[in-house]
């Protein structure tokens, strides 16, 4: 029952975690000891403790002095590998040593940050107020936009919108940004300060309507803004945006700010040649093409090139490699300025806060910590010892273990919608009355896709059909759209796939409607990406809210909404359901593999464990008396 039940590792780590946690005062009662292994006593507070802490689902199901039994079994165990592993010399070795100086580092860093910079961010619901006031945070603005490379390109772009030329065609002209260059610069969907960048937030949102931006340095090169509209937010629906908005800027600006007394305190500077070695290594490096990602070589020597130095030490350019994904990833690495920024948010600030917290001695206020850390780490490598295999997993064992479990790996069931998000019920209604009127308009392209269905089905050539589509004449949106998709490269074969696919002209194009609607109006970030498509399960209900239950409850092909999702307000169209069925072996193997791997490592470390008790079986003694009248008091107390 104890393997089974607590999944013996499980409750062994969380024995580590928790055994060796604050007690209660002494003076309150006297401990009530339930057992000895060798001199080192268990008793019933280190049992209480652990019934505190214990995770939910690892929770015994016994009563009484069973149910404390079943727990004490857990703590002995730790006792007897973290003796077996000191026995073992374990907590000498220069991994283990590594792995708790690396664990400490970062918790001190943590500390560091939560006294001197998190605690001292405090925004009060009157200040959230004043600032949306202040700072037009009821603004939802619709935008378009120009990136281009350089300054130089920045001047011609403008004095060509000086000159009267249309905001759309300097943007078809000018504009580097793949997806909207080809659109007039327009971007799909309207945006709160939140979601602006702090880069240009401020700049962004002083414009008025039909207002352009001078050039803004940003990091792929410059950018112009021209505001096309707006809508009016409330306070409740963006409360929260602003609430981490003004959390992050002031924690910034709190941590920034207390870094630079850091840097004086124990004057770093930059090594300006070093800094310059790094570059032309991060430059030097092969890019791929799909990921964008470099991969870079250090020339020998150069890992311990100082790229800043300060009192008594210097941090080197292997070592801040090591130090930041960013940079270790190799993306986007060209950009000095990038490349800076990573430097000083995963190298330069921890390095001072635990330079600080080192000056501090708080390593002494965290010697439980420390304690409870190294017995983890002890506990984890003794059982990478015990289960340690070489036994090959056959390609039968793996096809037997998926048929004994294919009803247990199911997919889940899903509801595919369009969704549009809009900023207020009165406009999702008001959207949802549009939609339903374009429906009605969309007669001739219903046609159009019939006959083309038609052709498909009887084997004949599409062309003329093509052609017309291209051609229809009509002020509905949708084909404008659609003759885009058209041009692009594959557009013909992807559109007509949909329509060989499609269980209806009619849905076809009314998804199709749904579809570009989403791509310009949805609020939703991502929304211009996925054209509003999304595939809905049961546990994305905290994406999608309500949403979610009435797409599975709703009728296919019907129109749902107004349903407040968040701040906003979502309509959407159900396009198709399919229902939970078997996972197929190609999916699972991997799992599948790797819960046997899990499997033997528990069977394993039972054996093991068992051999464990057994040698130290002289060495534990048990105070049954102890034991059943903490189980009565544990009942009594409601905790049995």
């Amino acid at each position: 029952m104890y393997l089974r039940k607590l999944s013996m590792w499980s409750a062994l780590g969380i024995a580590a975690f928790v055994a060796c946690g604050e007690q209660e005062p002494s003076a309150q009662k006297e401990a009530l000891p339930l057992a000895e292994v060798g001199e080192e006593a268990i008793t019933d507070r280190d049992i209480r403790y652990l019934i505190d802490n214990v995770a939910e689902w690892a929770k015994s199901e016994q009563e009484g002095g069973a149910k404390v039994r079943e727990y004490l079994q857990s703590l002995i165990d730790r006792t007897l590998i973290l003796r077996e592993a000191r026995a073992g010399k374990l907590d000498r070795s220069p991994a283990f040593v590594s792995e708790v100086a690396t664990a400490l580092r970062r918790r001190l860093i943590r500390e560091i940050e939560q006294r001197a910079v998190d605690n001292h961010v405090v925004i009060t619901e009157e200040e959230m107020r004043r600032v949306f006031a202040e700072q037009n945070w009821e603004r939802w603005i619709k935008i378009a936009h120009i990136v281009v490379p350089t300054s130089e390109c920045a001047e011609e772009a403008m004095a060509a919108l000086r000159a009267g030329t249309p905001f759309e065609e300097v943007a078809r002209e000018f504009s580097t940004h793949s997806r909207t260059a080809s659109l007039g610069g327009v971007k799909p969907m309207y945006y709160s300060r939140f979601h602006a960048v702090p880069l240009v937030r401020d700049v962004l949102f002083s414009l008025k309507v039909g207002e352009i931006s001078e050039p803004i340095s940003v990091p792929q090169g410059y950018e112009i803004f021209k505001v096309l509209n707006e809508l009016e937010g409330t306070y409740e629906q963006t409360r929260d945006f602003l609430f981490k908005t003004l959390s992050e800027d002031r924690l910034d600006a709190r941590r920034k700010a207390y870094a630079d007394s850091l840097a004086e305190q124990f004057q770093l500077t930059p090594d300006p040649h070093g800094l310059g070695t790094l570059m032309e290594i991060l430059r030097s490096g092969r890019e791929d093409p799909e990921t964008g990602k470099k991969t870079f070589q250090i020339p020998e020597g150069a890992a311990e090139t100082p790229l800043f130095r300060y009192e008594g030490g210097q941090i080197a350019l292997g070592e801040a490699i090591l130090q930041s994904p960013f940079i270790r990833q190799g993306r986007d690495v060209s950009d000095s300025a990038r490349v800076d920024h990573f430097l000083q948010r995963d190298v330069v600030i921890p390095q001072l806060m635990w330079m600080e917290a080192d000056k501090l001695e708080l390593d002494r206020e965290l010697e439980e910590w420390v304690q409870r850390k190294e017995e983890e780490v002890l506990i984890v490598t003794m059982r990478q010892i015990a289960t340690a295999t070489d036994e090959e997993i056959s390609e039968q064992e793996v096809l037997d273990y998926y048929e004994e479990t294919k009803d247990q790996y199911r997919t889940a069931s899903e509801v595919n919608v369009v969704e549009i998000q809009l900023a207020s019920e009165a406009e999702a209604e008001a959207l949802l009355a549009e939609i339903r009127g374009i429906f009605r308009r969309a007669a001739p392209l219903i046609d159009l896709l019939t006959k083309m269905q038609q052709k498909q089905q009887a084997g004949r050539d599409l062309t003329e059909e093509v052609q017309a589509l291209r051609k229809m004449d009509d002020d509905l949106e949708v084909l404008e759209w659609l003759r885009q998709r058209l041009d692009e490269r594959g557009g013909v074969e992807t559109v007509l796939e949909e329509i060989a696919t499609a269980s209806s002209p009619k849905e076809l194009a009314e998804e199709y409607i749904m579809r570009q609607q989403a791509s310009t109006r949805s609020l939703r970030p991502g929304a211009s990406e996925t054209e509003g498509h999304y595939h809905l399960y049961w546990y994305e209900t905290a994406r999608f809210g309500d949403l979610v239950a009435a797409a599975f409850e709703g009728e296919i092909g019907s129109l749902i909404g107004p349903i407040q999702v968040g701040p906003s307000y979502s309509i959407a169209k159900i396009l198709s359901r399919r229902e939970s069925k078997a996972r197929p072996y190609e999916e699972r193997e991997r799992q599948i593999r790797a819960n046997i791997r899990k499997e033997r490592e528990r069977e394993l470390f039972g054996r093991w464990l068992k051999d464990l008790r057994a040698s130290y079986e002289d060495e534990v003694r048990y105070f049954d008396d102890n034991i059943e009248k903490l189980g009565r008091e544990l009942t009594a107390e409601g905790r049995g």
